[in-house]
């Protein structure tokens, strides 16, 4: 889908990095990057914010410091400068000084951009269905209202995630993120389009991109000034990942490379099984965002180890090999090389997909 099909937003295109502009955040510089980065981290990507499509920067002195965090499907929010290594359990950033960049990281779930414009005061945040049940997009409206922003001035931005017909949920979940709109939540969700049929017994569809919208109009913001990317990460691979659709920057669910539907549930690569249950993201098809029972306990370990990686934000596993990655992270597991090798590869590839957004304060 170009701009021409894409009211009020974008592409922005280099040799080598890809991102979306809503236009009407064009007051603070932002993008919603696609897989097409070049498996570069924030720290890399402001550079590209900064210069216009330069990922180097060089002779620059003005570089915000990048604040990120370890997204955990919550509604835990923080200001921004606090918001540094080790990178806290937080799902929604706050600015509160100058020359920051605020960073997130998305698979399926909405990322989202908010923007005070009378003060350049920014945020952002990670809302996939657990979040948005949980109130994250109200607590980040709340915590810029209590920094002295007004409802009315906010402006949104809802940036690439699934659509409602491709994200299949049990009914108990559609009943949560209803019982976050308050008592008519599930008639508010209907009403807008967001909960859809679906053939499997106790399953509906929903759409988090209109739930989002509606707990943000809950919040205070002004429907007109909450602008939609219409574009679906689920049927976009070229722009979007493809693979381990919901693992972000912190590593929580898996899924093997290439895995057919049939076999959601059973990681055959792997030592164990991942059943298949409420996915964060992604709808019939992907494995469950709680990895229980995955399968002999020094395996467990491996994901708790490949964590602390991840949280690092150094793109060490997209260079390491396998076996390298084992030696040096997993040498007391038990397990052998060639039993969690797959399991390293499959991080190497989701790494270096993912789709991070990004958000400058006002200097």
């Amino acid at each position: 889908m170009d701009s021409a099909t894409m009211p009020g937003w974008h592409w922005q295109r280099g040799e080598e990095h890809e991102y979306l502009r809503c236009d009407a955040l064009g007051h603070v510089r932002h993008g919603f990057f696609s897989r097409n980065n070049g498996g570069r981290q924030p720290r890399q990507l402001v550079h590209v914010l900064l210069d216009g499509g330069s990922p180097s920067g060089a002779g620059r002195s003005d570089v915000p410091t990048v604040h990120r965090s370890r997204q955990i499907h919550s509604s835990r929010i923080l200001s921004a400068s606090l918001a540094t290594q080790p990178w806290p359990e937080v799902d929604g950033l706050i600015a509160d000084g100058v020359d920051q960049s605020l960073w997130a990281s998305s698979a399926d779930c909405a990322p989202v951009l908010l923007a005070d414009q009378r003060s350049g005061r920014v945020a952002s945040c990670h809302a996939g269905w657990r979040g948005i049940a949980a109130g994250i997009l109200s607590a980040v409206v709340n915590g810029l209202i209590e920094q002295g922003s007004a409802s009315d001035d906010l402006l949104v931005a809802l940036g690439p995630a699934i659509a409602g017909i491709h994200y299949q949920v049990e009914r108990d979940v559609a009943e949560r993120v209803a019982a976050s709109l308050g008592r008519h939540g599930w008639q508010a969700l209907s009403q807008e389009g967001a909960l859809g049929p679906d053939s499997r017994p106790g399953h509906l569809r929903l759409d988090i991109r209109l739930a989002a919208r509606l707990q943000l109009c809950r919040s205070g913001v002004k429907p007109d000034r909450i602008h939609t990317c219409p574009l679906c990460t689920f049927s976009d691979p070229d722009h979007f990942p493809a693979q381990g659709r919901a693992v972000e920057w912190h590593l929580q669910p898996l899924k093997p490379p290439q895995a057919p539907r049939s076999q959601a549930g059973r990681a055959a690569e792997l030592p164990g099984s991942v059943p298949m249950g409420r996915h964060c993201q992604g709808g019939a098809g992907t494995v469950c965002c709680q990895v229980v029972e995955i399968g002999p306990d020094p395996l467990q370990h491996v994901l708790a180890a490949s964590q602390a990686v991840v949280d690092a934000g150094e793109p060490e596993l997209s260079v390491l090999g396998e076996g390298a990655h084992h030696q040096k992270h997993h040498p007391a597991t038990g397990v052998g090389i060639k039993d969690v090798s797959p399991l390293c590869h499959h991080l190497h590839q989701v790494l270096r997909q993912q789709a991070p957004i990004g958000i400058g304060a006002k200097v």
